[in-house]
């Protein structure tokens, strides 16, 4: 529910006229205008960041059943044997890796998901010689990684992610979840008031 009150609470400022004027507004000669241009701006913001959520959910709804791993699974490298967190996933890889050495015997690599993995820095150092930040990996290159080798180190924003021993995963923030249709646990409330909220931006634009 965090990315719903963080969304509610930004359009409350600007309803409040709780807004930063920027350099271009501040050009005109007129505070009525400088203080409307402010205000117009921050509420195309926060519409921008909405309605970005929302298409990115619907396409992580129509395409979920091809996902093996979902946010925070750990998993590790067939071929190279690193091993990581799932912090993020495309359908289709979002760039042409048919090319890729480590892909040559996948067939057609360009149709199948792919995973972006924040992976272990030690996994890293015995694999490639060196620490590695991400790396993207196709689906047929990844295994779940066994219950008794998931601690790992790995450089993730502890306010966001938290380890759940019980689950054996890392917990993802609720805003990933929501755009990666994952559960939050809220019956689908929070994906409702969003879209509600962009209706309303709209009408105010219209």
């Amino acid at each position: 529910m965090d990315v719903l009150a963080s969304n509610q609470e930004r359009l409350e400022s600007v309803s409040k006229g709780v807004v930063e004027s920027s350099e271009d507004s501040a050009s005109s000669n007129s505070p009525m205008t400088r203080r409307a241009v402010a205000h117009l701006r921050k509420i195309l913001n926060i519409s921008l960041e909405i309605t970005d959520i929302i298409w990115q959910r619907r396409i992580a709804e129509k395409n979920k059943s091809t996902i093996r791993y979902s946010l925070g699974d750990v998993v590790q490298h067939k071929k190279y044997g690193f091993r990581g967190v799932v912090v993020a996933w495309d359908h289709k890889p979002s760039i042409d890796v048919s090319r890729w050495d480590g892909l040559s015997h996948i067939e057609n690599p360009n149709e199948l998901p792919f995973y972006h993995i924040v992976p272990d820095q030690n996994d890293c150092i015995q694999a490639f010689g060196g620490e590695r930040p991400f790396r993207y990996v196709c689906d047929e290159n990844l295994e779940k990684c066994p219950p008794n080798r998931t601690l790992l180190e790995v450089d993730l924003d502890s306010d966001d992610w938290r380890w759940d021993q019980s689950k054996g995963k890392y917990l993802a923030p609720d805003g990933l979840k929501l755009k990666y249709a994952e559960d939050i646990g809220d019956d689908n409330t929070t994906a409702s008031c969003m879209a509600a909220m962009k209706e309303e931006i709209t009408k105010i634009h219209m």
